[in-house]
């Protein structure tokens, strides 16, 4: 069973091992934990699960990512929770392309990220950070900014100005990954409640795709 390379979700989705992973990790442990939590129906974008090394990944220097209708997850995982959290991150960009109009189309995520983003912003500044004031109005993934909070100034200085605006600092680099922060803790965490006091219009979109399949 260790050395078995092809699983599948909800029995349709394919699975491949392309490269071991470590002994410690049970795949199958995993693929439950994804059905149960995700519904079958938000799965619709993606067409397979390939785990292993891929120079795509190492050259972004990520762990995952969803490319051409399929999930890329390296190998190289410190544990089956974090092989979990990396393929749901991805699976919550699927989403984004599957429901872009639904989530999108009214623009009403993006004026909430960007006030959430300008108060964060503002509050970097009134300590001293300074910040470019073009990073204010863009709402796509700026490598620069990420670097620059979390290289330069470091997760610990930053977490404390995104409280209360954020549910984690990653959340303010750019709209996808406010939406896809917020995914997490809507399906893996059940934290609803948080979800709908900290981005009232995120939580709204997250219930209605979340009901579509019903």
């Amino acid at each position: 069973m260790r050395e078995r390379k092809e699983y599948t979700i909800f029995g349709t989705i394919n699975v491949f091992v392309k490269d071991p992973l470590s002994q410690e990790i049970n795949l199958t442990n995993v693929i439950m934990d994804l059905e149960e939590t995700i519904p079958q129906h938000l799965f619709h974008e993606v067409d397979m699960i390939i785990i292993g090394q891929f120079n795509e990944l190492k050259d972004r220097g990520v762990r995952a990512a969803f490319m051409d209708g399929a999930v890329y997850a390296t190998n190289e995982q410190p544990s089956e929770e974090q092989l979990f959290e990396d393929i749901i991150h991805e699976i919550a960009h699927s989403v984004e392309k599957s429901y872009h109009y639904e989530i999108y189309g009214d623009d009403l995520i993006e004026k909430e990220y960007l006030g959430k983003k300008k108060r964060f912003l503002d509050l970097l500044q009134a300590n001293g950070v300074r910040v470019p004031n073009r990073i204010r109005y863009e709402t796509e993934y700026s490598k620069l900014f990420d670097e620059f909070l979390f290289y330069q100034l470091g997760y610990d200085k930053v977490t404390p100005f995104s409280q209360g605006l954020f549910l984690s600092p990653y959340a303010s680099v750019s709209v996808s990954e406010y939406f896809a922060t917020a995914f997490e803790y809507y399906f893996v965490q059940s934290n609803l409640s948080y979800v709908r006091e900290l981005c009232p219009q995120l939580f709204i979109k997250l219930r209605k795709i979340s009901e579509i399949g019903e």
